[in-house]
C-alpha cells in the first residue's frame, strides 16, 4: 500500500488566463488545470477560529463531571475567490481535484491549494 500525503491549504503560485487558473506550482511540481468544475466567492467577515483542545483532566477523559474548555476567538477574514479544478502534474499523471483559493485582500494576492479527492 502506498503512502498518501494529504495536502491541506498549502501556498502555491498560480498562472491565470482570462481570470481562471491555468496551472499552479505545488511542492515543486507543476500542475496543469484540465478543467474548472466550479468557481465561487466567499465574503469576508467575522468567523470563529477553530477550537483548541484544553489541557487537563477533562481533555484526557479523566474525572467525572469535568467539562473541557474549548477556546476560540473571532477573526476578521477577507473576501476569497475559489475555483474547484481538475489538475494533473504531467500528461500521464492521475487527475486530482483541488480547491484553489485566492485571498483578495493580500497584496500581492495569496493563493492556496487544498486537495479535495485522492
Amino acid at each position: 500500500m502506498r503512502s498518501v500525503q494529504t495536502i491541506l491549504e498549502e501556498q502555491v503560485e498560480v498562472a491565470r488566463t482570462a481570470g481562471d487558473p491555468e496551472m499552479f506550482l505545488l511542492r515543486g511540481r507543476l500542475y496543469v488545470v484540465r478543467s474548472v468544475l466550479a468557481r465561487w466567492r466567499e465574503p469576508g467577515g467575522w468567523r470563529w477560529s477553530g477550537p483548541a483542545r484544553a489541557a487537563g483532566p477533562a481533555a484526557a477523559g479523566a474525572g467525572s463531571g469535568a467539562v473541557a474548555v474549548i477556546h476560540s476567538v473571532p477573526v476578521q477574514l477577507a473576501d476569497r475567490q475559489l475555483w474547484r479544478v481538475e489538475a494533473a502534474a504531467g500528461m500521464s499523471a492521475r487527475v486530482e481535484v483541488f480547491d484553489l483559493c485566492r485571498d483578495v485582500a493580500a497584496g500581492p494576492p495569496r493563493w492556496t491549494a487544498t486537495l479535495v479527492e485522492e
